[in-house]
């Protein structure tokens, strides 16, 4: 009886503590030391830039701009000691969505962070099914709400001016390195 509630007591435990890690979402990375939910969280520690204010105003009276939805997943990386990042981390997004006037699409997103600050631009890649690009920069965002404001500037094909504003919101999922968003903006092209 007594090696049973050892037993029992111990499953317990075990199981608590593995919750309780799961919750707090701190994932060492390989070789860097480096927690995932502060690397990722780097992306929201760009200061508000005005660039974002002043696409927006512009689109919100384009006469040509269209609104434009957005819903992603997909996984994140953080690799130290890359050729574009060689002093620190490259944090790399890569994913699948879906959005008004793309269609299906694939995102690759990129920045050099040290683990708790972006050391470069965060810009990415947004590609059409048909091959079509429209190209993408984070300008800022609000952390308290995961969001993220990005800008298009211009793109290939049907978005080679494309112009633009769209706001995101995230979520992380720090243990299998995965996250997902939505949102919504203005595009024109």
């Amino acid at each position: 009886m007594k090696t049973k509630v050892i037993l029992i007591l111990g499953f317990l435990v075990s199981l608590f503590s593995c919750q309780d890690e799961q919750v707090s979402g701190t994932v060492a990375l390989p070789e860097t030391g480096v927690v995932a939910e502060a690397a990722a969280m780097s992306l929201f520690k760009l200061p508000t830039s005005a660039d974002f204010s002043t696409v927006q105003a512009i689109e919100k009276s384009n006469p040509h701009a269209r609104k434009i939805k957005i819903r992603t997943e997909g996984t994140m990386s953080f690799t130290p000691g890359t050729a574009n990042c060689p002093a620190a981390l490259w944090a790399s997004y890569v994913g699948e969505g879906n959005a008004s006037h793309l269609g299906l699409f694939t995102i690759e997103i990129a920045y050099c962070t040290d683990g708790v600050n972006p050391l470069s631009l965060i810009l990415g890649v947004q590609t059409a099914a048909n091959g079509d690009q429209l190209f993408v920069r984070g300008v800022g965002g609000d952390p308290s709400v995961n969001s993220l404001d990005f800008i298009y500037e211009g793109g290939t094909g049907r978005f080679e001016n494309a112009s633009g504003f769209v706001t995101l919101f995230f979520q992380f999922d720090y243990e299998n390195l995965t996250w997902q968003n939505f949102g919504e903006g203005t595009i024109s092209y």
